[in-house]
């Protein structure tokens, strides 16, 4: 309920048993621009799907999913829905691995800015290059390494004491 996510059933071949979710394109969750879907298939190819360019309300370079749950002035970059949905409120995803200019000019309102992206060494490169783009703006830019598990694998203690040590704030 609190990322307003549905499920579809047999809709399409592209939307098929998916968990589905909004994207806003504002922190005040105004403004619905795209859905993205995760696939509850595991060989399901892609695993996730976003509305195609033409119905979104705006360029879908530009999106974050989560951007509309960041509570205070510090945030956690990592790839996908299903990592904001375990790291919680104050998370917000590129949507992949691979980050636009787009997403980086919102990312870096914010004065402290964690990069948590997947362990494997393409994501590491990925965060490097995002850490340093945002390092050359005001405020704190630190990349979270050294995980053995995709944010989104990790147990909630795991996470609850992360967002304690960065100063995120409690999950509820």
């Amino acid at each position: 309920e609190a990322w307003d996510l549905t499920a579809t059933r047999h809709l399409s071949a592209e939307w098929n048993w998916r968990i589905v979710t909004p994207i806003y394109g504002d922190r005040e969750g105004t403004q619905k621009v795209a859905y993205v879907g995760r696939s509850i298939v595991k060989k399901a190819k892609p695993k996730y799907k976003v509305s195609d360019d033409a119905d979104c309300a705006s360029d879908p370079k530009g999106f974050l999913y989560g951007i509309n749950r960041v509570p205070g002035e510090a945030v956690i970059i990592v790839e996908g829905p299903g990592d904001v949905w375990k790291v919680g409120p104050g998370a917000v995803a590129t949507l992949s691995h691979g980050w636009h200019p787009e997403q980086a000019n919102k990312i870096r309102k914010f004065k402290r800015r964690y990069v948590m992206y997947d362990p494997d060494e393409k994501a590491q490169r990925d965060a490097q290059k995002l850490a340093d783009w945002l390092s050359t703006y005001p405020g704190e830019t630190e990349i979270i390494d050294g995980l053995k598990t995709d944010p989104g694998d990790m147990e909630y203690r795991d996470v609850r004491r992360l967002r304690k040590e960065l100063g995120i704030g409690e999950l509820s």
